[in-house]
Formats: structure tokens, C-alpha cells, sequence
């Protein structure tokens, strides 16, 4: 049984400009899971290529590492940003719920807030300490695998919280939840896909009042009920589109109404263990999505966005079914979609067709972050913490293959000529000192 990803656009940070100018500069950063939209595109500039660190502060020998702290228990959120924090949340011995705080220049913990506690069934590659964390402003909204929402200030004082299971139903996902919410507008946006009420939800993010709840049981069997995968933004036709994958199926809602604009399916595998893990990646116009690699049937789908009902037929755009990945979310990148199987080997194909421009095994590593493009390279995360780092484009051109201690499941952050990497207990910051 393959584990979790766990870890679960830049036209969309002008929605949180009301929030101020620094909020508007980390919102363009890096906010939520995969940055702006959800696509693991960074605008930042300046970008370290090659770097070594120490496995302990006490070493002094280190290359383009600016600092890094070790985190009071574990976990695989991915950080965020806001313009002087870094945060990300934890779990400890105990079962408490924490949220972490870290100064951004300095590397510091500046609080540890204990939210709460709770513990249900999870994969042991990962706990309640998987969902990525968002932030706008003055506040943050963290979301636990046991279904607690809080939204706390700088201070890590809690403004609201909400019980997800109590107010939407009891978790039934087989190997624990790991979707991650992510900000438009006034909104924060959610999605849960199991075995029971499976829906997409929005909430207002300075109350926590529900928004709507949308009804998400599409037809599908086995495995194939749980999805670990997070929604994403989408802009297409004039309109904005919140695209989920789950379930055999990808979908677009209307993120003002909760209403469903179109469905696609195509994601089915022949095998009771196809399931969603990988989040939709998101393209210029076109969505993809993949199913489970499991005993080399996964796929990938690409659909092309902005249409209305069931669009299997008319949106499809091409599918690609060899070295699919199982839990690393796919890259959208001018004309050239990347993946990486959780085994090592990435694809580059053509964003249009589908056709394969290049495929190599990156190194002799299991995967599980999900690629990023930055300042003209992509950087692709091993779970022992190798990152290659390779020349954007058609032709593969590696640049550099880097190494940090530690296991990394959280897709790391990009930032003012900075990388924030997460491993289980610790942040790293590489970059400028």
C-alpha cells in the first residue's frame, strides 16, 4: 500500500490585497499548500542552486543554508509564509495539536501554540500533523487530521475553530486525512472525499461561518473513495474555477455557490486500489489529474477547464499512462508538464498533446513532495532529502543534485530568493543569509 503525499497563480494574490501590503507580498509568496492556486509556481528570483547542510547546529560546515530548527514533535505540512513568520504545524508524543511560528530572517521559534489534541488511524508515514497550514495577514488557519479548524492571530491567539467531523461527519478515510485548505477572497476553501459524507466546503475565513457544504459522492468503487488530494484555483473563460480530483472523477465548483460547473471521468484504474493521493495540477486553461501507479496502471488525465456539466467527451485533452506518479502533485509549466513517480523516475511531456519529451530517474529514492518551478528550474524533493534541480524546458538539463538530513514529505517553500524545507522535526531555510 503506497503512503500519502503528504503533503498534501499568481493572478489570484491581488484577492488579498485589503489584507495590506505585506500580507499582499506573502500571499503572492507563498501562502498556503503549493503556493498561489495551488500550482507550485513561485515568482521568487535569485534562487539558490546548489547547497549542503549540517546534520546538527553544532556543525559549522554548510554551504547556502541560512538557518535551521528542529520542531517540538513531528509532522509533513508543508510551510507557509507570511512577510516575517514561517509557519507549520506539529504533532507530539502527547497527541498534541501544535502550530509552530518560526521567524523568517532568524530561524527562531517565536511561539508554539498547543491547539488541541486528538489521534485517528494513519498511515505511518504520516500523522494528524499532515494538512498544510494557510495564512493571510495577521492570521493563520490550521487544519488537523482529526478534523480540528482553528484560525488563530500573529500571536497564536485562536479567533474561531470548528470540528469538521462533528459538523460535516465522521472521518472514514482508510490511511488518514491529509487535504489541505487553501484561501481565495474572503473564503477558505476544503474538501474531504472518503467512505462517508464525502463534500467541498467553504468557510468565511474571519468568522469560520460555513459559506455552502456541496455533496461529493460520485460513482466509484473500492479504494477509490478516498482521496488525499487538496483543491486548487483556476482561472478559465473569465471565471474561477475550484478544481478537485477524487473519487475516479475531476471537478470544477463555482467558488461563490458551491456549485458543481463540470465533471469528468476517466480516472478509473483496473485495480481496487485506485485511489487519488496526488492533488490536481493546474495549467494555462487545462487541468491534471492522476490516479494511484499501482502495478503500473496509473494515469494521468488532462481536461481542459471552462466547460459546463459532464465534459469526459468534449474537455479531454490527452492522457498519459506510463511512470504516473501515486502521491507527488504534477507541475503545470508553460508548455511542459512534469511528473515523478514515487519511485524516482520523472517525465517531462508536452502541456498540449501529452508527448513525452524526456523521462530519467532522478536518483535511487522514493518521492513524495511534488516538483515546484522557480526562477527558471525545477526542483524535484526526495524523501532522504536529495533535491535535483533542473533547467525548466523540454530538454532535460540538470543543474545540481543537493542534499539535506532528514525525511521530507512536505513540498518545501519559495520565497525572497529563499527555499523553506520541512522535514518531519525541522525547517530549513536556503538561501541568502
Amino acid at each position: 500500500m503506497a503512503p500519502l503525499s503528504l503533503t498534501l497563480f499568481l493572478f489570484f494574490s491581488a484577492s488579498l490585497a485589503a489584507e495590506g501590503d505585506s500580507a499582499a507580498r506573502s500571499s503572492a509568496e507563498w501562502s498556503y499548500w503549493r503556493g498561489p492556486g495551488a500550482r507550485g509556481i513561485s515568482s521568487a528570483r535569485h534562487l539558490p542552486e546548489r547547497w549542503s547542510a549540517p546534520s546538527n547546529q553544532a556543525e559549522k560546515k554548510s554551504e547556502n543554508i541560512a538557518w535551521m530548527v528542529d520542531l517540538p514533535g513531528w509532522g509533513n505540512s508543508s510551510p507557509v509564509l507570511s512577510a516575517d513568520r514561517v509557519y507549520v504545524t506539529s504533532q507530539t508524543a502527547d497527541n498534541g495539536l501544535h502550530l509552530v511560528a518560526v521567524d523568517r530572517d532568524r530561524g527562531t521559534i517565536v511561539w508554539d501554540q498547543k491547539l488541541g489534541s486528538g489521534k485517528l488511524k494513519a498511515h505511518e508515514l504520516h500523522n494528524m500533523a499532515t494538512p498544510t497550514p494557510a495564512v493571510a495577514g495577521e492570521r493563520v488557519w490550521a487544519l488537523f487530521g482529526t478534523g480540528d479548524l482553528y484560525c488563530v492571530d500573529r500571536d497564536g491567539k485562536v479567533l474561531w475553530q470548528r470540528d469538521l467531523q462533528k459538523d460535516e461527519g465522521k472521518y472514514k478515510i482508510l490511511w488518514g486525512m491529509g487535504s489541505s485548505p487553501i484561501l481565495h477572497g474572503d473564503r477558505l476553501f476544503l474538501a474531504c472525499m472518503h467512505p462517508g459524507r464525502s463534500y467541498v466546503a467553504a468557510f468565511d475565513k474571519a468568522t469560520g461561518t460555513k459559506a455552502w457544504s456541496t455533496l461529493r459522492n460520485l460513482p466509484c468503487v473500492g479504494e477509490a473513495t478516498d482521496s488525499y488530494s487538496s483543491p486548487a484555483l483556476l482561472e478559465a473563460g473569465g471565471r474561477v474555477e475550484l478544481i478537485v480530483a477524487g473519487a475516479d472523477h475531476i471537478d470544477a465548483y463555482d467558488p461563490a455557490s458551491g456549485k458543481q460547473v463540470w465533471v469528468s471521468s476517466g480516472l478509473k484504474i483496473d485495480h481496487p486500489y485506485g485511489r487519488t493521493i496526488s492533488s490536481p495540477g493546474v495549467g494555462d486553461g487545462f487541468v491534471v489529474a492522476c490516479s494511484a501507479s499501482v502495478q503500473g496502471l496509473g494515469k494521468a488525465v488532462a481536461v481542459r477547464a471552462g466547460g459546463s456539466g459532464d465534459v469526459t467527451a468534449s474537455h479531454r485533452l490527452w492522457q498519459y499512462d506510463k511512470f504516473t506518479p501515486d502521491c507527488p502533485t504534477p507541475l503545470c509549466h508553460g508548455g511542459e508538464v512534469y511528473l515523478v513517480k514515487d519511485d524516482g523516475i520523472a517525465s517531462c511531456l508536452d502541456a498540449k498533446t501529452g508527448k513525452l519529451h524526456w523521462k530519467k530517474r532522478l536518483v535511487e529514492r522514493d518521492f513524495k513532495a511534488s516538483p515546484v518551478f522557480a526562477d527558471g528550474k525545477v526542483y524535484f524533493l526526495s524523501m532522504d532529502g536529495d533535491c535535483i534541480v533542473l533547467k525548466a524546458g523540454p530538454e532535460y538539463r540538470e543543474i545540481a543534485v543537493n542534499k539535506l538530513e532528514g525525511t521530507f514529505i512536505a513540498t518545501p517553500a519559495f520565497a525572497d530568493g529563499r527555499i523553506y524545507f520541512r522535514a518531519k522535526s525541522r525547517v530549513y531555510a536556503v538561501g541568502a543569509q
